[in-house]
């Protein structure tokens, strides 16, 4: 992680660094907002269980794609020769396809045993290696035009990936295909913008790509991605795709889709700001490692800040979750609103904790961060279990948000350690924040049982100018509570 912040810094100046940032982050959102948008006519089209499909059929993917390419790609950015660089990519690309295929023929092997289990599905087998190439093609192009500098380019693929997605899903939902639509616009999603980034290798021979002797060459160099990065990515995505494998097989494909809606809606907002504060605070915070004070005092302002966003977004949620998921998706989907409402504590810490993580790699703490992957993955598992067996899927989504709110506040913690925060300095200021956030809770509260769900969601301006007000107050906080 050091490399490729160093390789960042001296790629671009800071003004341009900044700037490619809003670029991506443009990108992303543009993207985001595209499925939102259609959202509430996809699920006026899909049922809650195609969507409880489709939730399973992405995680199966998001877990294969990681070890596709052993995390080679990744190092793609760091070699300062070119040739290497490339070899790199031909090896990237070389394992995509090797490993896909032979992902596919296991799929085959196995499919009777696969096919017993409540969340698989017969339409899995032919579209799953086609979703593997398309995710694992796009993860590799994604690094070469990071190191290419194709901003821009990244931006657009990431807004053509949703549009190819949601219009692909919307026509075959029309023609009545079911959760086959689903399936297909993911890949469709998925292909497209694996393909449209392999124009950034115009000019790059064959002969370049998949030269033998340098690709053994670069494979042995970058060895340690495969054999430390790749498992740690695993586990972390394992962990996080752990609900969408399991309520199907625990519960069924309904209570999995009601699941999958409400993360997915609780984080659209974790995602866009996380993404964004937290690649301009990695890159102000790693220029200030040699100053414990300064980076303190700005992991203070940043956390608080994002508290106090969090605070104002999911307490809306947290009040009126069930009544705006019927608003917005269909009466259909009021219980992925309950969901929703359960979970708002945690994705609210979630808020918080997630653009701060990137201090782990400017203290060099990554290590211990293996060990808190497994007890994340064992813990969720759990709480999954304890549900299973108390059969009921409420209870089931109550414990996986505790479980939720405890891995979060111990990563919080751990970040904030890794900034130099003194606890005792933060720790008050957070506490009085939330106890802010109770009165705001319960005057929503009181709002919405006076005027009704229009009168909770015009209080949303207004929870935004406060947390915004609040943001600003923190911006006259100085570098106090440095702990050394």
């Amino acid at each position: 992680m050091r490399g490729i912040l160093a390789w960042m810094r001296h790629s671009l100046s800071q003004s341009a660094f900044l700037r490619s940032i809003l670029i991506l982050a443009g990108g992303t959102a543009l993207g985001q907002g595209v499925v939102v948008l259609f959202a509430p006519i996809l699920t006026r089209i899909y049922t809650p269980a195609d969507f409880g499909v489709l939730a399973t059929f992405a995680s199966i993917i998001s877990v294969v794609v990681v070890m596709l390419s052993l995390r080679y790609e990744q190092a793609v950015v760091l070699p300062e020769q070119r040739q290497v660089a490339i070899a790199l990519l031909g090896l990237s690309l070389s394992l995509v396809f090797a490993l896909s295929f032979t992902m596919a023929i296991a799929l085959w092997i196995k499919r009777d045993a696969l096919l017993r289990l409540g969340g698989f599905h017969a339409d899995f087998f032919w579209l799953l290696p086609l979703g593997f190439v398309g995710a694992g093609l796009y993860q590799v192009m994604n690094f070469w035009a990071l190191r290419e500098l194709a901003f821009e380019h990244i931006a657009r693929t990431r807004l053509a990936q949703s549009l190819g997605m949601v219009l692909t899903q919307l026509g075959l939902g029309v023609a009545g295909l079911g959760s086959v639509g689903l399936l297909v616009g993911e890949v469709v999603g998925r292909v497209g913008g694996s393909w449209s980034l392999l124009v950034l290798l115009r000019g790059v021979t064959l002969q370049e790509l998949f030269d033998v002797q340098k690709i053994l060459y670069a494979a042995k160099r970058y060895l340690r991605f495969p054999l430390y990065n790749a498992w740690a990515a695993l586990l972390n995505t394992l962990s996080l795709q752990l609900p969408f494998l399991m309520l199907p097989s625990l519960f069924n494909n309904e209570v999995a889709g009601f699941f999958a809606l409400a993360y997915r809606v609780l984080g659209l907002p974790s995602f866009l700001v996380g993404q964004a504060v937290g690649q301009a605070f990695l890159s102000k915070a790693a220029a200030l490692q040699s100053a414990p004070e300064e980076l303190a005092g700005l992991t203070t302002r940043t956390a608080l800040g994002l508290l106090a966003l969090g605070v104002a977004v999911f307490g809306i949620v947290a009040i009126g979750g069930a009544g705006l998921f019927g608003v917005f998706f269909g009466e259909s989907w009021r219980q992925a609103g309950v969901y929703a409402q359960i979970m708002a504590p945690w994705y609210m810490l979630w808020l918080v904790s997630s653009p701060l993580s990137g201090l782990l790699a400017i203290r060099e703490w990554q290590g211990a961060g293996l060990a808190f992957t497994v007890v994340e993955l064992l813990t969720r598992g759990l709480a999954l279990w304890v549900g299973a067996g108390l059969r009921s899927d409420v209870l089931t989504v109550v414990l996986v948000a505790l479980a939720g709110v405890a891995i979060s506040l111990t990563a919080l913690i751990w970040f904030l350690r890794a900034g130099y925060v003194d606890l005792g300095y933060i720790g008050p200021r957070a506490l009085s924040l939330l106890g802010i956030g109770l009165v705001y809770t319960f005057f929503l509260w009181a709002l919405t049982e006076m005027l009704g769900l229009w009168g909770l969601l015009g209080a949303i301006p207004m929870a935004g100018l406060g947390s915004y007000l609040w943001v600003k107050r923190g911006e006259m906080w100085g570098a106090k509570g440095v702990s050394l």
